[in-house]
């Protein structure tokens, strides 16, 4: 009886383990659930506006053409255009990828200089608007660094 007992502990751990740490939805119908032991991510990308861009003409392209195209385009991604406001220089603005984890950056972006078939995709699912719109948003910005920090309390 108290191997039973013994045994029926370790299959609850084991459930509730497993609850906590795999993922109650994914990324698409093709992409498996996976163990989300690393942290949430964000890819900041600092970015200002070119010297014949005027803030509110920025600000009006972003709420109205560039948010509603790509702010949900990778699902496990969000997407936030964000402005200085506090300590900041006049038309300093960061583009945030808000990543639910390392995994998922990985998935979508292997490294630095590549990305993976599953981006790809994303991205010829959303067509030539989504090059349209990344186009004028360079036309309007310059990025002047970037880095990917993750997310140590959790």
């Amino acid at each position: 009886m108290k191997k039973l007992s013994y045994l029926a502990s370790f299959m609850m751990v084991v459930v509730v383990a497993g609850f906590a740490f795999v993922r109650s939805d994914s990324l698409d119908n093709n992409t498996p659930m996976r163990f989300e032991k690393d942290g949430r991510t964000l890819g900041v990308h600092h970015i200002s506006l070119k010297e014949d861009v005027d803030a509110e003409s920025f600000e009006t392209f972003i709420r109205d053409e560039f948010e509603p195209v790509i702010k949900d385009m990778f699902p496990g991604i969000e997407l936030l255009v964000m402005k200085g406001e506090r300590n900041a220089e006049p038309g300093e603005y960061l583009l945030v990828y808000d990543i639910q984890s390392l995994w998922i950056r990985d998935y979508y972006f292997p490294s630095t200089s590549e990305n993976s078939d599953a981006t790809t995709a994303v991205v010829a699912q959303c067509g030539v608007k989504c090059s349209l719109i990344w186009d004028r948003f360079d036309e309007l910005t310059e990025r002047v660094g970037w880095a990917d920090y993750v997310e140590l309390l959790n």
